[in-house]
């Protein structure tokens, strides 16, 4: 007889082919906020900062709402981040703007930042 998991449904695979979680991956870009609106930025990787174009003195004592414009749904945002006190860390799409006012269409996905209580939201 054949192995009986061979026929198990296997998990989709990312882009490429690759299995390999997303976490694993540093395609993420990563900005830690205030648990609630107005989102105040608390820290922003370099990997965020490049893609939205801003310089890290940019954000400071700044809210999320810099990158925010006429397409972005505040309640999008308010659902992932409430979903960072979950297991599992659900992806839901946002329209973000760029400083340079382009379109940024992101995946997004959060979780608990250890320590004051923050929330880490990784797009891509």
């Amino acid at each position: 007889g054949g192995q009986p998991g061979a026929a198990q449904e296997q998990a989709a695979p990312l882009a490429s082919g690759s299995t390999a979680r997303p976490e694993m991956t540093s395609s993420w870009a990563k900005v830690v906020v205030t648990p609630f609106p107005a989102f105040r930025v608390q820290n922003a990787d370099v990997r965020w900062l490049r893609l939205f174009g801003f310089t890290s003195s940019d954000m400071q004592n700044k809210s999320l709402r810099i990158a925010t414009g006429p397409k972005t749904k505040m309640e999008v945002l308010k659902r992932v981040c409430a979903s960072a006190t979950t297991a599992s860390s659900p992806t839901e799409f946002a329209t973000f703007y760029a400083k340079s006012g382009d379109e940024l269409s992101l995946v997004l996905r959060a979780t608990r930042e250890n320590g004051e209580g923050h929330i880490a939201i990784e797009m891509q």
